[in-house]
């Protein structure tokens, strides 16, 4: 059974951090790779690249080039060779996030919103906002200084901005298009009391300028966290 939240995700571009980000999906299997797109033509070649890495080594699962597809393991995802996104049928191919891994995608101001719609799922741009996004969380700090910091960077950058889009949403419209830096200094960056009582981790925060904007926030007032033993999470504003 597919769990609500695991992503069917597409890549645009199969080069090195294309390839690195579909090791970490296919490695970790909590996502699902349905769809790549990249201007190499020659199938044999891109899987052949994705099999053997010399960063990271062999993939442990077969590869095989299947026609306009390639297989790892019982994994498969169909490939197209496009320099037009607007040609990519992501939705057709029923991808969830679209992970932008060339760097020189344009936008496409002379679209319609109804075509944009229906071309595109969301989509994530990791190099546009790659140095951003880990000096707003200290990402960096977790992450091994060997390999280019692509492995663990990337998919904490990916996980990231999901988090962000889900916050900016709940603080409504005027923060719709804020950057990580503008969250972290008026939010995230927040001091504050952590009281655990029983089953319930309370965390009180001083209050701020902005805290206004959290107390009228679509925030939910309790979360269970699996991980914490099933827990109850809350948040209280001064």
């Amino acid at each position: 059974m597919t769990r609500s939240t695991d992503l069917r995700v597409g890549i645009n571009g199969f080069g090195r951090i294309g390839r690195a980000v579909a090791r970490i999906l296919l490695q970790r299997r909590r996502h699902r790779i349905v769809h790549v797109n990249d201007l190499n033509p020659d199938i044999q070649n891109l899987a052949y690249l994705l099999k053997y890495d010399t960063t990271y080594g062999r993939l442990p699962d077969a590869v095989t080039a299947e026609g306009e597809a390639i297989a790892v393991g019982d994994q498969r995802f169909s490939v197209t060779h496009t320099g037009d996104l607007g040609e990519v049928d992501w939705a057709g191919s029923g991808v969830d996030v679209v992970i932008e891994a060339t760097g020189v995608s344009k936008n496409e101001h002379q679209a319609t919103a109804r075509n944009l719609i229906s071309q595109y799922a969301r989509r994530m741009t990791i190099e546009q906002r790659l140095a951003e996004i880990i000096r707003s969380f200290c990402a960096d700090a977790l992450s091994s200084t060997v390999n280019l910091n692509a492995d663990l960077d990337i998919m904490l950058c990916v996980l990231a901005q999901a988090l962000l889009a889900a916050f900016r949403t709940r603080l409504g419209a005027g923060y719709a298009t804020a950057t990580p830096d503008t969250l972290q200094r008026r939010f995230l960056d927040s001091s504050g009391t952590i009281t655990t009582t029983g089953d319930q981790v309370t965390v009180r925060i001083d209050r701020r300028a902005y805290s206004p904007v959290l107390r009228k926030a679509d925030l939910p007032p309790a979360t269970t966290i699996p991980w914490w033993g099933n827990r109850t999470l809350r948040y209280e504003f001064t």
